[in-house]
């Protein structure tokens, strides 16, 4: 009885040692898995910055440095390779920052989510500022790598983030950041809990009744169980660096996947930055496919993707390396001995083939012509072939050779410098609006103001906008001008009896935010119907769809409708046809000499008998002098405007 009661009590004390040993062993092995996760996670952020460099990094940056002006277009494709990269790499997000200098933190490029490149909604646009946020402030000062373990939350969501500092060779520093979603490592976790918490429980009631079978002697059975202990030990090991292998693989796989275009198969950007980096002399060509955007309206996104594909096989057929760089453009990389190669006459006879390659699409043949940008050299080259590129769609050339005085550095200088006083000038409301009349041709009387905008520079210069205007439209001030030039016009005029003119680009009316803010200001300041809009004829008509469409907007809410300069190089009365304009002006080319200029009086009146039989009023630019004046009245031209009759100046917002 004695010794059952002693058996008993080694029992429980040895049930409860190992209930006690296995709580502590799930916990342990929970704090290794957790701390693994942490490990995993981070060296996942530093291996996407790191390779994320490939596709947004030094050459981007040094071109920022020297002045490029960045398009819409190029930050696009920066946005879509950055968000292919990231849900390649299985984080959130990836982006660029630089500290600009006004200490302010500036996106140079970021990815995003699906639903934010449908939406537009939080998409992160090139040199949107962020919020001044110290760890950032501290690794691009510092120029160590910054992990942000903190949680903290924006308001694109709460991460774990890295920042990793980079220096260019011309000594521009930036920021590569990386983000994870807490979420997943908040799923990760409770993941881990529920399993150690369940390996716990099915080690220790599958144990336990090989306790109560060995009561014999309790130093046996816990040698027993101190074997199948060190043998889910080793089984465990085993697991885990199988567990290893794996990661090992598909990491590997994710940075074989980066470098490779999915639909062609051929290498990517990346890669060819990747070679690029070789030393020596390199020839590289950048073909793109002419207006390949009508064949996928035309057959559709399947059939073009085919198309891309057997393209692709077409370049490889010329046994050189190729590269797909984005959509529609392709490089083919050829080692060269020197500048002195013949790599053009051998391009010349690849884009000739590629002109006679005939494509059959449900029977029918199709032909792709191509335009191409070659460098030749050592370095910069995929920047000096996209220059050359440029330039041959400009002057319509099939292929263009890049050459040293084509570089548009001391441009794109001037660019940035001009784009910063822009933003500037809006900031510190230094866009102002001038107003010229337009007077009634008959009698004289002033009947409308034409708005023109001006930039008064920080030293008091006031510039005209054919001085600012071309670099605003390549960024996104361009909008901002439109819209305080839309409000001030429309608040000076709202307490005066005059009509008003604003031009408008086709980027204006294009832009469903830009025509939105018009209608509310119109609207809200009571001056729909004293407000003609001006669209360029060259601008607009080629949108004819888009065009009409505001015009019936704007002319529901009481506005009026001007074609400007019209008579301009080519004008076409079919397209004005197409519109129901209210005005035609009439280009200054034709008024400045009409006073003695019969061929100009003959176009001119061509142009007034044109635009009474579709209802249309006349107004004539350029009216200088008071000869110019009379013959305008003679034709019978509705209204005049030009320096004889006023020049552009300041309104106030009421009439003395």
């Amino acid at each position: 009885m004695k010794y059952t009661t002693k058996l008993k009590i080694k029992i429980t004390l040895a049930i409860s040692f190992f209930l006690v040993w296995v709580v502590i062993i799930g916990f342990s092995q929970y704090y290794r898995e957790i701390e693994k996760i942490d490990k995993d996670c981070n060296e996942k952020l530093l291996t996407a910055a790191q390779l994320a460099r490939h596709i947004v990094g030094d050459d981007f940056h040094n071109q920022i440095k020297s002045g490029k002006v960045v398009s819409e277009r190029e930050d696009m494709k920066n946005i879509l390779a950055l968000s292919n990269f990231a849900q390649e790499a299985h984080v959130k997000y990836i982006y660029t920052i630089i500290l600009d200098a006004n200490d302010t933190l500036r996106f140079t490029s970021s990815s995003a989510l699906e639903k934010e490149l449908l939406t537009g909604e939080k998409l992160t646009r090139y040199f949107d500022s962020y919020e001044y946020y110290p760890k950032m402030i501290t690794a691009l000062e510092s120029g160590n790598i910054v992990y942000d373990l903190d949680n903290d939350t924006d308001e694109w969501g709460s991460f774990r983030s890295i920042f990793v500092p980079y220096t260019t060779k011309s000594g521009m520093r930036y920021l590569m950041g990386v983000d994870i979603d807490n979420k997943a490592m908040e799923v990760r976790a409770r993941e881990t809990i529920i399993s150690e918490a369940i390996k716990s429980i099915v080690l220790f009631f599958a144990l336990l009744p090989l306790l109560l079978l060995y009561r014999a002697h309790f130093y046996k059975t816990n040698r027993r169980l101190r074997l199948l202990v060190d043998k889910a030990t080793h089984q465990l090991r085993y697991m885990n660096k199988n567990l290893e292998r794996l990661v090992d693989e598909k990491s590997a796989q994710i940075l074989s996947q980066a470098l490779i275009d999915p639909l062609t198969e051929l290498p990517n950007r990346m890669q060819l930055q990747q070679d690029l980096m070789i030393d020596g002399f390199k020839g590289i060509a950048i073909v793109n496919i002419d207006d390949f955007k009508e064949v996928n309206d035309f057959f559709g996104i399947a059939i073009g993707d085919k198309i891309l594909r057997e393209f692709a096989k077409e370049l490889q057929s010329f046994r050189l390396k190729v590269y797909r760089l984005n959509g529609d453009e392709f490089v083919i990389f050829k080692a060269v001995t020197d500048e002195g190669d013949q790599i053009e006459a051998d391009f010349r006879s690849m884009v000739q083939a590629l002109h006679e390659k005939v494509y059959i699409i449900d029977g029918e043949t199709l032909n792709l012509n191509v335009t191409v940008g070659i460098a030749i050299g050592q370095k910069d080259l995929l920047g000096q072939a996209d220059i050359a590129l440029h330039l041959a769609k400009q002057t319509e050339q099939s292929i263009v050779v890049y050459k040293k005085e084509y570089s548009t550095e001391q441009k794109a200088k001037h660019y940035l410098s001009l784009s910063q006083a822009i933003r500037q000038a809006l900031l510190s409301s230094r866009i102002i609006c001038y107003y010229q009349p337009i007077v009634e041709a008959a009698s004289g009387k002033i009947k409308k103001y034409e708005t023109l905008v001006r930039m008064v520079m920080e030293d008091g210069t006031i510039l005209l906008p054919g001085d600012f205007l071309m670099v605003a439209q390549k960024t996104k001030l361009y909008t901002e001008i439109t819209k305080e030039v839309i409000r001030q016009a429309c608040e000076t005029f709202r307490l005066r009896p005059e009509g008003f003119s604003v031009n408008l680009s086709a980027r204006d009316i294009l832009s469903s935010d830009t025509v939105d803010f018009i209608l509310d200001t119109i609207r809200r300041t009571d001056t729909a119907n004293r407000i003609v809009f001006e669209i360029l004829e060259s601008e607009g008509i080629e949108n004819y769809k888009e065009v009409s469409l505001f015009i019936q907007k704007m002319q529901n809410e009481g506005a009026k409708i001007a074609i400007d300069d019209f008579g301009s190089g080519y004008s076409s009365f079919e397209n004005i046809l197409m519109l129901n304009v209210d005005y035609i002006k009439i280009d200054g080319s034709l008024i400045r000499n009409i006073d003695h200029e019969q061929r100009h009086a003959i176009v001119v009146q061509t142009i007034i008998e044109f635009s009474q039989k579709i209802g249309a009023k006349t107004i004539a630019e350029f009216v200088s002098s008071e000869p110019i004046a009379d013959k305008v009245k003679e034709l019978g031209i509705d209204y005049s405007q030009g320096y004889f009759f006023g020049k552009p100046e300041p309104l106030p917002a009421y009439k003395t």
